[in-house]
């Protein structure tokens, strides 16, 4: 999970209070991918999305690197397709899996990440990064401030100065989802772990939280032990 992730469960976690002491939990933010619980009973938290984290990176292929070994083509189609992805350097799963199971790629592929800043807003003129990868494929690193809510649709249209124009719909966006499942042996402990899956399956929708519209997105996700 991205940052975005976090920030959802930390929405949730900051409505909370322990009952033992009346105190609301402290979060701190004290790097791009971990958050600091201020209770030290509750430090797991940062723990475990740091495994979690690990678990998603490992195994996945530099966006470049693919872009090199893929000698030839997929048949193309029509359109654009935006994956989103919390590290744009790599090649997001939903797109394996799209690749894998349709075995087609659009015309234009944008590879999107959105980025949480430390401050609380960011300006329109520096809301994204575009690079173009060459062989139809795009990065795109949409910015926002801590108290913005993304819009993806609206990164997208900042693009036009890029050379990339935003039709909502000749779009579709593909949603990679990780599903949290208990392992059979855990190093986080049963109630921890249980917690911690409870808080993933209660967060909010993605198409709801990046503003996209129900009826463009495609779900496609993989399972992970914790």
């Amino acid at each position: 999970p991205g940052s975005y992730l976090i920030r959802d469960y930390v929405r949730q976690l900051e409505g909370l209070r322990v009952s033992q002491q009346g105190l609301p939990l402290e979060l701190r933010r004290i790097s791009p991918s971990s958050w600091e619980v201020g209770l030290p009973n509750l430090e797991p938290l940062e723990i475990h999305y740091q495994l979690v984290a690990t678990e998603l990176s490992e195994g996945s292929l530099p966006l470049r690197q693919f872009l090199e070994r893929m000698e030839r083509a997929p048949n193309r189609v029509a359109g654009t397709a935006v994956f989103l992805t919390a590290d744009a350097s790599h090649t997001p799963a939903a797109f394996l899996h799209n690749l894998k199971h349709n075995k087609v790629l659009h015309e234009r592929i944008i590879i999107l990440q959105v980025d949480t800043m430390d401050v609380p807003r960011v300006a329109e003129a520096n809301r994204v990064e575009v690079e173009r990868l060459g062989k139809g494929f795009h990065t795109v690193i949409a910015h926002y401030g801590f108290t913005e809510q993304p819009d993806i649709p609206a990164a997208l249209r900042a693009c036009r100065p890029h050379g990339i124009a935003y039709d909502e719909m000749e779009t579709s966006f593909f949603l990679g989802r990780e599903t949290l499942i208990p392992a059979q042996r855990s190093t986080l402990g049963r109630v921890r772990r249980d917690w911690f899956i409870s808080l993933s399956h209660s967060a909010s929708a993605t198409k709801t939280f990046f503003r996209i519209p129900p009826n463009r997105a495609i779900e496609l996700g993989n399972q992970i032990q914790v």
